[in-house]
């Protein structure tokens, strides 16, 4: 997870923290915890 973390960070900047923070939560499974609601 850490790993993951490691190179999504250089990516979470002005408009693209929106798209790494969508992508960090399906990679970590986040989509099915929080329902197809969090992403569109």
């Amino acid at each position: 997870m850490l790993s993951r973390l490691a190179i999504i960070t250089p990516f979470v900047d002005g408009q693209n923290i929106f798209f790494s923070a969508g992508q960090i939560i399906v990679w970590f499974g986040g989509d099915r915890l929080l329902g197809r609601n969090w992403l569109p």
